[in-house]
């Protein structure tokens, strides 16, 4: 069962004096970095452990020295992870990004999310003619992005995990336009 404490018998547990331990500067002494980005860019550009599955920390690094040192990447299963960016829509919503393997390939995906923003806005029959379908064509090739039934994915070339995010976001910024066009 729970201790209850009256108002007063509160503030006197905070007001109370509590000395550290004697040793409280070793406790708290930073540890030592592990995974540190500088020793794995030299790695081959599989970035697997010993496992042979990928590590999420070198990842995180080729991410960090090609598009920015904000991204982030969270597990979620196996081979599969949520990849936060500081890059937003003009909304301020953050872009939505998966990083998966399918089969023996590492792939950037939306998951359908950019596509599913823009008819908030638009009509879907609207996105497949005009200027705007004219906009979404241009960028899937420029940026080699495959629209596989509004889920837009990107194939991560040979382990260039940087250069296909990079490439990525700025497919997803471009299409993400089309709601302001006529």
């Amino acid at each position: 069962m729970a201790i209850r404490y009256s108002d007063q018998e509160s503030v006197s547990l905070v007001q109370e004096h509590k000395p550290l331990p004697t040793d409280w500067r070793n406790r708290t002494r930073r540890k030592p970095e592990r995974g540190h980005c500088d020793q794995q860019l030299n790695l081959s550009p599989v970035f697997s452990g010993r496992d042979g599955r990928m590590s999420m920390e070198s990842i995180e690094c080729a991410f960090h020295e090609e598009v920015s040192a904000k991204i982030r990447l969270s597990a979620e299963g196996m081979d599969r992870f949520r990849v936060f960016t500081p890059f937003l829509f003009d909304d301020g919503d953050h872009l939505s990004i998966v990083l998966k393997k399918e089969g023996s390939r590492w792939v950037l995906s939306d998951e359908a999310h950019t596509y599913m923003r823009l008819t908030y806005d638009v009509e879907e029959s609207d996105l497949h003619r005009g200027a705007r379908q004219k906009i979404i064509s241009n960028a899937l090739s420029t940026f080699r992005v495959e629209d596989r039934d509004g889920e837009l994915v990107l194939v991560v070339p040979d382990g260039r995990y940087g250069d296909a995010l990079y490439s990525f976001v700025q497919a997803l910024l471009k299409i993400a336009e089309v709601s302001s066009k006529p």
